[in-house]
């Protein structure tokens, strides 16, 4: 009784802070989740609160509930309209980042950590790459309400396309490591290919299904109590059946949402609203947890590694930007997009599953260079849609031209030899 109600404790306490995070964050308009970070980190080195162990099944369970019900709530709010819209370039910018992320990257981070030259390192080295690939804007941009730009629109599909692979690439690499170190050697590559083609239809199909199973229902009739709970149902349901079927649960849960925001449903409004709350207690959790699990070293050393290896990542993210986007956007939105590579939940949610397999060589430095690397891209993005948002870079555009002194027109007065 006396441990559950330190649990208890623990878990109230992470909610006030984030709470007063949320608080902070809206009156300073920077990131809450980058405050939530930092104040796990602070609760771990604050010498006079207990530490507690939380098991790795809690983590990773309130990991996958918080990706699930944050995953669902951002398809269900997209338009698929605007997916169509920036649906090429944005595949065209999410597999060109994904490769040179898991080529130039891959290369860079197993030579710049310093580990060994060898096979299983640099699969160690290919996790990490793999994770940097996804990107969550909806981090930062929040914090700008309705002030949606091309750009902005963008990233917001791009990370739709990339979430998928930010959570399945890093296991299946997980599961060569594996291999090696029990002797079995690496699969060829093409028996790799029918497995995560079924994972794909079988994740889609799964969210197709339980979405016309439920919302067609929903739409018929509604229940102030009963109604809210359906969609949580509906989101765990697709991500846990798809996962039991061998597909991809974060498809599901992806293609689940976007099924949800685009048929009618009676009081779609206020069952957003009951989903965004409970997904914002999710995300303090998740969070502040990460911060508190992971405690990377604070040495010179590291620091400098992990700003050259971030310099490299932000290189590989300008020339993907100009290689996927040449001629179809402006220098600004150029350097909005190199910028703005802010991590959310997914990484969060991979690097929950990646703590508990820190037995495998290479694991906990990796957990180290992650969660730093949230904190840089965060703070980067903050300040890049602070003063790069092109909304608010119109904005001080319209505000120069108003201060501007307008200069009335002179009006000659006729001679009188004409009068």
């Amino acid at each position: 009784m006396a441990d559950t109600i330190i649990y208890l404790s623990y878990l109230v306490s992470i909610l006030l802070i984030g709470l007063l995070c949320a608080i902070l964050a809206k009156r300073f308009s920077i990131s809450n989740v980058f405050l939530l970070l930092i104040s796990g980190i602070l609760i771990a080195h604050f010498p006079l609160l207990p530490r507690i162990a939380f098991t790795p099944l809690f983590l990773e369970s309130i990991g996958i509930i918080a990706l699930v019900m944050i995953v669902f709530d951002a398809c269900a709010r997209f338009k698929l309209r605007e997916f169509s819209d920036h649906s090429t370039e944005a595949v065209k910018l999410a597999f060109i980042f994904l490769f040179f992320n898991l080529t130039i990257m891959t290369l860079a981070t197993w030579l710049l950590i310093g580990f060994p030259l060898n096979i299983h390192f640099f699969f160690v080295a290919m996790i990490f790459a793999a994770v940097m690939s996804g990107t969550s804007p909806d981090v930062v941009l929040s914090m700008f309400g309705n002030n949606i730009s091309r750009a902005v629109e963008l990233l917001k599909v791009e990370s739709i396309l990339n979430t998928p692979f930010t959570v399945l690439i890093p296991f299946i690499i997980l599961d060569l490591i594996i291999n090696l170190l029990q002797g079995q050697g690496l699969p060829a590559i093409t028996n790799q290919i029918g497995p995560l083609l079924t994972q794909v239809i079988t994740g889609v199909g799964t969210g197709i299904l339980i979405g016309i199973i439920i919302f067609k229902f929903m739409s018929r009739y509604y229940s102030e109590t009963l109604s809210p709970l359906a969609i949580i149902i509906a989101a765990l349901l697709s991500y846990v059946l798809a996962q039991q079927l061998g597909g991809n649960g974060v498809l599901a849960v992806t293609t689940l949402g976007l099924f949800f925001g685009s048929i009618r449903i009676k009081e779609k409004i206020s069952l957003m609203g009951f989903s965004s709350i409970f997904s914002n207690a999710l995300e303090i959790l998740l969070f502040v947890l990460l911060g508190y699990i992971i405690n990377f070293p604070l040495t010179f050393q590291f620091i400098f590694k992990s700003v050259i290896l971030f310099t490299i990542y932000l290189a590989v993210r300008y020339l993907s930007v100009k290689i996927a986007l040449k001629g179809t956007i402006t220098r600004s939105e150029q350097w909005f997009l190199t910028l703005n590579v802010s991590k959310g939940i997914p990484v969060a949610v991979v690097t929950f599953s990646l703590s508990s397999l820190t037995n495998i060589a290479g694991i906990s430095e990796l957990l180290n260079y992650i969660l730093v690397f949230i904190l840089y891209s965060i703070l980067l993005s903050t300040i890049t849609t602070k003063y790069l948002h092109p909304v608010q870079q119109e904005k001080k555009g319209i505000q120069k031209r108003r201060k501007a002194p307008v200069t009335k027109p002179k009006v000659l007065k006729a001679s009188s030899h004409h009068a």
